[in-house]
C-alpha cells in the first residue's frame, strides 16, 4: 500500500512539473503551438480519467469464489470480473473487502491489489467465515486518480477442524458408561422374577430350574449412552482448535454406534441438544462454529458428562 501511494505521488509530481514546463513554455514563447501544447497537457489527464471513467461505470461485475468448507491454512481463491465490451488496461485494480470470523473473535478489513484479478482469503483457526466484498477501486490510464464501485456481495464457508484419533478417549467413555435398561438381552441389566408380561425369550430358564421359580432377564440399552459431550472454549484459539479437533473426532466415532447429547455455551447460557444422526450433528456443529467466541467457567456436572477443553477431554466421576 505504500509502494502504490508513492508511485501515485511521483506520476503526479511528473505531471505538475509537465503541467508548469507547459505553462513557462507558453509564456515564453506565446505561440499557437505552444497554446496547442499547453492545452494537451491540460486535456491529458482529463481524457486519461473521463475515458476509463465511463467504461468503468457500466462494467459488469462479477464475483467467482467457488468457496469449499476447509481445514485450517487452507487458501481459497476469490476471482473478480470486469466484463466490458471495451477492455480498459487500468494500471491497477484494488478490492476492498471485510472478513469476520466470530467464533475466532476475527475481523479484518484489507484493500488488495488484484493480480490477475484474484486474491487468496487464508483463515489459520476453525469457525464460520463471512467475507464481504464492498467495493471495486480502478485507477486511470496515468495512474492519477482513481474511480470506485460499490458492489456489496457476500459469501460465507466454514473451517473444519482437524480429524485426530480418539480411540483412547472413546476406550475411556465406553468403561465409565452408565447401563440402561432396555430390550437387548445381550447384556443383561438386571434379574428379577417373572413377571406378567415378560417375554419367554426374557426367561433365565436355567436360574429359573435352580431357584424353583421362573427368572426373567432385563436387558440393557445401548442405543444412548446418555453420554453428553461438553464443548468449553477459552481465550486461546490455537487451544480452541485442539479441543474442536478432538470434540469433532470424537463426535463422529460416536455417531456410529450411539446417539448422546451436545452442550456448548450461547449467551452465557449452557444449551444442551440430543444428537442421534450424522446430519443432526453437523447441523449443530455449524451453529457451534457461527457464534461469537465466548470462553466461559461454567460446569456441567454429571457421570457421563464429558468436558473438552484446552485440547483435553475430562470426566470428573
Amino acid at each position: 500500500m505504500k509502494l502504490k501511494n508513492l508511485e501515485l505521488k511521483r506520476n503526479r509530481l511528473i505531471y505538475f512539473l509537465l503541467l508548469v514546463s507547459g505553462i513557462l513554455f507558453f509564456g515564453i514563447f506565446d505561440e499557437l503551438y505552444a497554446m496547442i501544447f499547453l492545452v494537451m497537457i491540460i486535456a491529458l489527464p482529463v481524457l486519461s480519467y473521463l475515458f476509463p471513467w465511463i467504461i468503468f461505470r457500466s462494467t459488469s461485475i462479477t464475483v467467482d469464489t467457488k468457496f469449499e468448507n476447509t481445514l485450517p491454512d487452507t487458501t481459497n481463491t476469490v476471482r473478480i470480473n470486469l466484463n466490458s465490451k471495451i477492455q480498459i488496461p487500468y494500471p491497477r485494480v484494488e478490492a476492498e473487502y471485510f472478513i469476520s470470523q466470530p467464533f475466532a473473535a476475527c475481523n479484518e478489513h484489507e484493500k488488495v491489489n488484484l493480480n490477475d484479478f484474484t486474491f487468496p482469503i487464508r483463515m489459520k483457526h476453525c469457525g464460520k467465515v463471512n467475507l464481504r466484498i464492498s467495493r471495486i477501486k480502478a485507477y486511470d490510464l496515468l495512474y492519477l486518480g482513481s474511480f470506485k464501485r460499490r458492489i456489496n456481495k457476500e459469501y460465507s464457508y466454514y473451517i473444519y477442524p482437524n480429524i485426530v484419533n480418539v480411540s483412547k478417549q472413546l476406550e475411556m467413555l465406553h468403561q465409565n458408561k452408565a447401563p440402561k435398561k432396555g430390550d437387548d438381552l445381550t447384556e443383561i441389566f438386571e434379574l428379577r422374577e417373572y413377571r406378567e408380561g415378560d417375554p419367554i425369550k426374557a426367561i433365565h430358564w436355567k436360574l429359573s430350574s435352580k431357584k424353583g421359580t421362573l427368572i426373567s432377564k432385563v436387558g440393557s440399552d445401548n442405543s444412548d449412552l446418555g453420554t453428553t459431550l461438553f464443548l468449553k472454549l477459552s481465550r486461546d484459539q490455537s487451544k480452541n482448535d485442539q479441543t474442536l479437533s478432538l470434540f469433532h473426532s470424537f463426535s463422529l466415532s460416536l455417531l456410529k454406534e450411539y446417539s448422546f447429547n451436545i452442550a456448548y455455551l450461547e449467551e452465557d447460557e449452557i444449551v444442551i441438544v440430543p444428537v442421534e444422526s450424522k446430519e443432526g450433528y453437523e447441523e449443530v456443529f455449524m451453529h457451534i462454529l457461527s457464534l461469537p467466541l465466548r470462553s466461559t467457567d461454567h460446569k456441567l456436572e454429571g457421570s457421563n458428562v464429558y468436558t473438552f477443553v484446552n485440547g483435553g477431554v475430562y470426566n470428573d466421576h
